[in-house]
């Protein structure tokens, strides 16, 4: 009510009052679009905070993706392992192959060696059989040698008559022989006289060597005859 008096009063006051009114609706205005700003500055802060959580969880879905592959990547190299493992037996399985092989080779040689040994056996037998045959053998040809000698003795009395023919023939050569030696002896006399009678000629002298020379020969006959008489 004072207001109005007052514009009625003074035209000016209430033009400045409008003037304050519009100012203070202005600043009415601007208080809430200070208001708005600061909502949407709010709004902004929030958004900002949503990015970066948006930001983040990205971050943080990259991080699981990661972990996604290294769980993978573990996986994969659990089946590594399994793989070595697999392959460690395996590598264990043909050592044992090998040695069984080796073991089949060294059976083979051995049943080889038992094959040689059991030949070298037979081969001894056959042996000792040709031994005893030649043990045998041996005393057939004793026996043979006995025979002979069985034989040789019926022959022996043969030959003992034959010998005492041959005796008898040497024993008459014998005495032939003493009448050739008792006519060299006589004419070793007939020479003696000789020199006697003549002395000292050469070709009488040259006689009586001719005549010692006959009866040495002659008494050198005699002597082997004699032995093989006493025989």
């Amino acid at each position: 009510m004072q207001l109005r008096s007052e514009e009625k009063q003074n035209p000016g006051y209430s033009c400045l009052l409008g003037k304050q009114v519009a100012a203070c609706n202005l600043l009415t205005k601007q208080v809430t679009a200070g208001n708005l700003l600061t909502k949407q500055v709010s709004a902004f802060k929030l958004l900002s905070n949503k990015g970066a959580s948006c930001n983040l969880l990205a971050e943080q879905v990259a991080g699981f993706s990661l972990l996604g592959e290294q769980v993978s990547g573990c996986y994969l190299l659990g089946e590594q392992v399994a793989g070595c493992y697999l392959l460690t037996e395996q590598v264990a399985a043909c050592q044992l192959l090998a040695k069984k092989v080796t073991g089949c080779y060294l059976l083979t040689e051995q049943v080889a060696a038992c094959q040689l040994l059991a030949k070298q056996v037979t081969g001894c037998y056959l042996l000792c059989q040709q031994f005893t045959g030649c043990n045998l053998l041996a005393e057939q040809f004793a026996g043979c040698n006995l025979i002979g000698e069985q034989v040789a003795g019926c022959k022996l009395p043969g030959k003992q008559v034959a010998g005492c023919k041959l005796l008898g023939k040497q024993v008459a050569g014998c005495k032939l022989l003493g009448k050739q030696v008792a006519g060299c002896k006589l004419l070793g006399k007939q020479v003696l006289a000789s020199k006697l009678l003549y002395g000292g000629a050469n070709r009488w002298r040259a006689a009586g060597h001719h005549a010692d020379r006959c009866v040495q020969e002659l008494v050198g006959q005699v002597s082997p005859m004699s032995t093989d008489l006493l025989n």
